[in-house]
């Protein structure tokens, strides 16, 4: 079991012959030669042994860890060490020690914690950067899943912004792939241009012991270029393209090589993420064993309730069609912000509720701040459309499926994403336009599977409905119609569900022919 302690920190000790290893690709690929190399959460400074003895060099480190101090310093007894921690740390004091200022050669080189910033806060860590919103999010994503961060992402933008205008300063650290793609993303929104980004995959189970798709992130700052994309080498071939990602023509793609805009552009229906309650035990009903029970082992069976649907969560997501279900979730708004006295239509589910008080008193988010109560979010007129295309944001691979039910509307929980409409000819057609090997080819070269969620609201967006329907063509849809849902459909239709899409910005049941 991996201990708090070593998560709190990022405490994973790079093995030196990997520091070794990493140094000689450096240097050899890059003809690096540093006036001054600074480690931060340098650990034992496992990096600054190997640098020291492949060059002559002023070596750095920063370190939180009074213990791993003192080891470094006995083993690194000509380094500078710094016993502090990073998020508070004055680099003014590193800079004043490097007596050429921006035109000294500098490489910031290490392996700093592989953790995100809610995983520390679920500890209840200090060992936290300023909560100062520095990815610019905006409003309700501020606030929930686009608000979390790496750690190392932080620590790599604070180096990137601090050194800005040093002419000749690069920067080398292990991490996953997710931060540094992230990185190029987001050039935009920074002050820093970088000259370049190259990514060196390696195996992270072999090195660490740990299963996760990790790089050796290098790159060097620059002024006045606007980078656009990062090329993938195999750190066993570091001179070898295995893949490119980047920005082209306005949008992001994750693969270059793959990409095809025949389908990119803006999605005509909004895709919505679904319900965000953080109160499963009580919220959410398992049908097992002709049993209807909570999270708490407690029958409560209200299944014939107005507020009583059913729930699909992402491990579901495997069929085409999904209309039988072994799970249920209590609706308590049809809007964000309802009043929820509407529950005393069922006095039975408003009573379960008031019951089990504690568990909504104790949901941390701040969206829940001020709000009538057992609310949820996600929630809107567009959940209680009868037919639904959805998919799990959180799979490797995506996959479309096609969700109804006899009774109330099927509801998705926050890790899906779904398009919907009260028309069932309208929905087939939708689904068997998405659900096509070309469509998953486009998602995957646009998403990056090695993220937490690689299907995201962004990327969903990015399906243009029009341009796929036109692509594969009535004879085709009508063709898989009939294989998935044993239905044919005449051309009025097809041409009455692209009129509708032309006139949507929203939602598809808004418009009005």
């Amino acid at each position: 079991m991996i201990s708090i302690e070593k998560t709190e920190f990022g405490d994973y000790q790079t093995p030196e012959d990997f520091c070794l290893s990493v140094c000689d690709l450096l240097l050899n690929k890059y003809s690096l030669s540093p006036d001054y190399v600074v480690e931060p959460t340098m650990g034992v400074g496992n990096f600054l042994k190997a640098i020291s003895k492949k060059t002559n060099c002023e070596l750095f480190g920063i370190e939180i860890n009074h213990e791993y101090v003192a080891e470094a310093q006995k083993a690194i007894k000509h380094a500078t060490i710094f016993e502090s921690n990073i998020f508070t740390f004055d680099f003014e004091i590193l800079k004043e020690k490097m007596t050429d200022g921006h035109r000294s050669k500098v490489l910031f080189l290490g392996n700093p914690p592989w953790v995100t910033n809610s995983s520390l806060s679920s500890l209840g860590s200090f060992n936290l950067p300023y909560k100062d919103n520095f990815k610019k999010e905006r409003g309700f994503d501020a606030v929930t899943g686009k608000g979390n961060f790496d750690i190392c992402e932080y620590i790599l933008l604070q180096l990137m912004s601090e050194f800005s205008n040093y002419d000749d300063c690069y920067l080398a650290f292990l991490c996953k792939e997710i931060v540094a793609k992230n990185i190029i993303r987001d050039l935009g929104k920074y002050s820093f241009d970088l000259e370049f980004a190259d990514l060196y995959s390696f195996d992270a189970k072999k090195v660490f012991g740990v299963s996760c798709d990790a790089v050796l992130f290098v790159t060097k700052l620059a002024a006045g270029k606007k980078l656009d994309h990062a090329t993938v080498y195999s750190f066993e071939k570091p001179n070898v393209e295995v893949s490119a990602f980047g920005w082209r023509n306005g949008v992001f793609v994750s693969d270059l090589n793959s990409y095809n805009n025949q389908f990119d552009g803006v999605s005509q229906i909004t895709w919505r993420q679904g319900i965000k309650h953080d109160c499963s035990k009580v919220m959410e009903i398992k049908h097992k064993n002709n049993q209807w029970i909570n999270g708490y082992g407690e029958n409560i069976d209200f299944t014939d309730s107005i507020f009583v649907h059913p729930l699909v969560k992402s491990s579901a997501f495997k069929k085409a069609i999904i209309n039988s279900f072994d799970k249920y979730v209590i609706v308590t708004q049809e809007f964000v912000r309802q009043d929820t006295s509407r529950l005393e239509k069922d006095p039975r589910v408003l009573d379960y509720l008031k019951s089990h008080s504690t568990d909504f008193d104790k949901r941390k988010s701040i969206i829940y701040k001020n709000t009538p109560p057992f609310s949820i979010f996600g929630i809107g007129s567009y959940s209680f459309t009868n037919y639904k295309i959805g998919l799990s944001g959180f799979y490797k691979e995506p996959k479309f499926s096609f969700l109804y039910s006899n009774k109330n509307p099927v509801m998705v929980d926050d890790t899906c994403y779904f398009i919907g409409t009260n028309n069932r000819l309208y929905a087939e057609i939708l689904f068997c336009s998405l659900d096509q090997k070309e469509i998953y080819d486009f998602m995957r070269s646009i998403s990056f599977k090695n993220s937490k969620r690689p299907f995201t609201k962004d990327v969903m967006q990015r399906l243009d409905l029009i341009k796929i329907l036109k692509h594969f063509g009535f004879e085709t849809i009508n063709k898989k119609l009939q294989e998935v849902f044993g239905e044919q459909i005449s051309n009025d239709v097809f041409d009455e569900l692209m009129l509708k899409l032309n006139l949507c910005s929203g939602d598809l049941d808004d418009v009005k022919l």
